[in-house]
């Protein structure tokens, strides 16, 4: 009972850290963009996780709300055969299928692609044993090989048939085979190999953070066109340098950021959880 009191906690902090981002962001793009603002971009700010203001935020609480009837069925599963043929559906359905047809099997839903990777979790936490973990490294390799070499082959083919070049970035979709294959064996890889680092485990405290900021619907395009001026370097020689700093930059100021607000906000709000939970 107390671990459920404790992710219910958590998922009260990150909706406060979600909530607080977006007025955040609103407050920042009203400053300068006031008058274009309309009732509806208004009511969106305030209420993020209602109305999807990010994506997976808002479905990771849905797969939070619905995971005790999610783990209840898996763990009716009679053993580690009938588990892989249920992985095994759900890869061709909702990855395969949709990315070699026209056949979307409701993979388009975010819920939908969730289940399926939650899935994936649990048959590696339940099956310790499992092929994908013993196997880690090996998948990891086809995993890095495959997003990086259908691009490299497609722009080599593209030379003589351009089809293949404007469809180089095709199976990078967020659902496509190479990525939830290269996803799952990267996860696989982290966990198997413990990597212990005081500076990386406290920037990556605020990577969600760096996440609401730049992935603001409002914040994004002012960010980019009016600050950063984007196109304006298209054609910029020392693009590539030019994109690294700035992403360096951006990631850093976003992180002070997030850390002033852990110790001023967040602070006096988890203060408040803890006095109401006392009474």
């Amino acid at each position: 009972m107390g671990g459920v009191l404790h992710d219910y906690k958590r998922i009260i902090l990150l909706i406060g850290e979600v909530w607080f981002y977006s007025i955040f962001c609103f407050l920042w793009v009203y400053k300068f963009e006031g008058d274009s603002l309309s009732v509806k971009e208004i009511i969106k700010a305030f209420f993020p996780t209602m109305f999807g203001q990010y994506w997976f935020f808002t479905t990771y609480v849905i797969l939070f709300v619905f995971s005790p009837i999610i783990n209840r069925s898996l763990l009716s599963l009679k053993n580690e055969k009938t588990y892989q043929k249920l992985l095994l559906i759900m890869f061709l359905l909702w990855s395969v299928s949709p990315t070699f047809t026209t056949v979307a099997w409701c993979s388009e839903s975010n819920i939908v692609q969730f289940v399926m990777l939650y899935t994936f979790g649990a048959y590696m936490s339940l099956f310790p044993n499992c092929w994908m973990i013993n196997n880690n490294k090996l998948l990891l390799l086809h995993g890095i090989v495959g997003w990086i070499g259908i691009a490299v082959v497609c722009n080599v083919i593209g030379i003589w048939i351009p089809f293949f070049s404007s469809h180089a970035t095709y199976f990078y979709s967020k659902n496509s085979p190479i990525t939830i294959v290269f996803a799952i064996a990267l996860v696989i890889f982290a966990i198997k190999n413990e990597f212990h680092n005081m500076a990386v485990n406290i920037v990556s405290q605020s990577v969600f953070a760096v996440y609401l900021l730049t992935d603001n619907a409002g914040l994004r395009g002012f960010l980019w066109d009016k600050i950063l001026r984007v196109q304006s370097h298209a054609e910029d020689k020392m693009l590539i340098l030019w994109i690294i700093l700035w992403s360096l930059l951006l990631f850093a100021i976003c992180v002070l950021i997030d850390k002033i607000r852990k110790v001023t906000i967040e602070k006096v709000f988890i203060n408040l959880i803890r006095k109401n939970n006392n009474e």
